[in-house]
């Protein structure tokens, strides 16, 4: 499948349920709880405490 007529393969989007797990290791129902030790980590959790919601997605190209 394409996209755009550009030859972009079928997207995916991740989310929360795939972010979390991969920056803090575990998964975590409480955005409070999460903990900041790192940068990284201090970003992703205020900003989901502070209720945001974290996007991403993975395309590919075909050349």
């Amino acid at each position: 499948m394409t996209s755009g007529g550009i030859g972009l393969a079928r997207p995916y989007r991740f989310d929360n349920a795939e972010t979390v797990p991969f920056v803090f290791g575990a998964d975590f129902a409480d955005p409070a709880r999460l903990p900041r030790r790192t940068r990284l980590e201090r970003a992703v959790a205020d900003h989901l405490a502070s209720g945001g919601t974290w996007y991403g997605r993975i395309d590919w190209l075909r050349f």
